[in-house]
């Protein structure tokens, strides 16, 4: 007897599967993409606003080079730590959950939050109080000292901000991630364009404290209406 074969029947049980990865991929590529567009407007768009201010396009670009080359680096190295910590997070949220464990979902976030507030607020601290002394030390450059003490304050706000992120993806928020960062770099925009031109570089610091200020508190409410 011939053997024969029957064709395999084409199975639509991936195509709910594929629309929710689609509902979750599309927020979360607009938000980088949507960050990284609006982060090199920024970039161009700083100096170009402390121009105006100083009136002296070597010293504005001398002035925004000290806070990109000098001072941020210095704030933004421990965020790797947080960094790390959303990566492995995101998992870790999105399984509590699924699952519908409550209880293991709290004490994530909780252990989570504790954690980069006491890490933000050490090195808040640490810069506030060695931030000048750094800055001449390393950079012999006060400016870059001053620009330590005064980003000691975004810290917190800094280090939060990632895992906020991740806990909200985790928790299916991704347009929420997508908006709230959205609205803190907008946020950062108007004070570079009302701002800088006002006051000089400090409007822009001033803008950042204010944006990550806004997000962390636009994530912490959505996260606590939501599990809490």
């Amino acid at each position: 007897n011939d053997l024969t074969f029957d064709r395999p029947k084409k199975s639509t049980l991936h195509l709910p599967y594929g629309k929710e990865l689609l509902k979750r991929a599309i927020p979360l590529t607009a938000n980088k993409l949507s960050l990284t567009l609006m982060s090199a407007f920024e970039s161009v768009l700083i100096p170009f606003m402390l121009t105006i201010y100083y009136n002296n396009q070597e010293l504005s670009l001398s002035m925004y080079g000290i806070l990109t080359g000098m001072a941020l680096p210095f704030i933004m190295f421990l965020s790797t730590l947080t960094n790390s910590l959303s990566v492995m997070l995101l998992p870790t949220v999105s399984e509590a959950n699924a699952s519908g464990n409550q209880h293991q979902l709290r004490y994530t976030i909780k252990k989570t939050v504790k954690l980069c507030l006491t890490l933000g607020f050490t090195v808040l601290i640490f810069f506030f109080f060695l931030g000048r002394q750094i800055g001449s030390f390393i950079f012999h450059n006060e400016s870059a000292g001053d620009f330590l003490v005064i980003l000691s304050f975004l810290c917190p706000f800094l280090y939060l901000s990632g895992s906020g992120n991740s806990i909200l993806n985790g928790l299916g928020f991704m347009k929420e991630t997508f908006l709230y960062n959205l609205t803190a770099i907008i946020i950062r925009i108007l004070f570079i364009l009302l701002m800088v031109p006002m006051i000089g570089i400090q409007g822009y610091l001033i803008g950042l404290l204010a944006a990550y200020l806004v997000l962390v508190l636009l994530q912490g409410y959505k996260i606590r209406r939501s599990i809490f």
